[in-house]
């Protein structure tokens, strides 16, 4: 091992190594945790598997009663709750015939939106008015091959032109489809069905971020055709001046993506560095009597001393 210690293709291969890792290390830690978030490992799954069911079953249902609410909206059947308008044109002129036909065609559209082939569940809608059932739809039939992993219904309130309201129940019946589910349902079964995988994985790739790390640190100053440690330019730039760097960096792309809140973590990240870097330029013989000839004993200028001091002394009183 100590002969790669001054070889500049393994330093290069270490960084790019511990960097791979890390990166593997962190995702495999995010799946850790939601694993342990949604106890795979004291039922085996079970509630994973029901959430991400029931997710799709909402989905549906809320789909299916937007789709309801948007027709009969556009036919004047409905009026709007106060809260959302689902219509999108303009209803003043539609008849009663024209209204009437659109709700005798309204299962036959509804099947044809939500067909076998364009939905992932089976929907079932049951219409009632003053608690009696009026009528009752759904997107296609069941076959003696379906077998629903989950099943669910929600009851909505739909408010008539005519002043009455009418109950309707959308059942969701979850099927088993061929087509490809999202990503996060795919990263979710993943992790359900490799559980042991994932957290050896993430073992051993916190092992290799962890080994190649402490290869860079041994490695570093020690070049070819030199004897003992030999620092370059890069070498002797201060840590927190690369840790300072880097947490900019990260803010910087974290206000990117998520606008004000990396503002403010920056700002919170850097107040200590900021006081550390302060401490350590005071362990200079010099720093501190230039300090105070040059601002505090100049009447024109703050007082910069004492104000570093209390600045100190009430954020890190160990070092004072």
């Amino acid at each position: 091992m100590k002969g790669f210690l001054d070889k500049t293709w393994a330093k290069a291969a270490a960084f790019v190594l511990t960097l791979v890792f890390g990166v593997l290390t962190v995702l495999g830690g995010v799946g850790v945790g939601i694993l342990i978030s949604y106890d795979v490992f004291l039922d085996g799954g079970d509630f994973l598997r029901q959430t991400m069911y029931e997710g799709n079953c909402v989905r549906s249902i809320d789909t299916a009663d937007s789709f309801l609410r948007g027709t009969l909206a556009n036919a004047g059947v409905l009026v709007s709750d106060g809260t959302y308008d689902y219509s999108t044109v303009e209803n003043g002129d539609v008849t009663e015939e024209e209204r009437a036909q659109v709700i005798s065609d309204l299962p036959r559209v509804f099947a044809e939106e939500f067909s076998r082939d364009a939905a992932d569940c089976h929907l079932t809608v049951t219409v009632r008015g003053n608690g009696e059932v009026v009528g009752t739809f759904e997107n296609f039939e069941l076959t003696d091959g379906d077998k629903p992993l989950y099943a669910t219904q929600e009851t909505f309130t739909y408010a008539l032109n005519t002043g009455n309201t009418a109950m309707v129940t959308i059942a969701a019946d979850l099927l088993r489809t061929e087509e490809a589910p999202s990503y996060s349902c795919l990263l979710d079964m993943w992790l359900v069905e490799h559980t042991t995988l994932t957290v050896f994985l993430t073992v051993l790739f916190a092992a290799l971020a962890l080994f190649f790390f402490c290869f860079l640190m041994a490695s570093a100053g020690h070049w070819a055709g030199h004897e003992g440690i030999h620092l370059t330019w890069l070498g002797k730039i201060p840590a927190d001046v690369w840790l300072i760097v880097l947490l900019c960096t990260f803010f910087i792309g974290w206000e990117a993506f998520y606008y004000g809140w990396g503002r403010v973590f920056f700002c919170a990240a850097l107040v200590p560095l900021v006081l550390d870097m302060l401490i350590d330029l005071s362990y200079d013989p010099t720093f501190l009597v230039d300090l105070y000839v040059n601002y505090d004993c100049d009447s024109q200028r703050c007082d910069m001393l004492e104000t570093l001091y209390k600045l100190v002394r009430t954020n890190m009183p160990a070092y004072t």
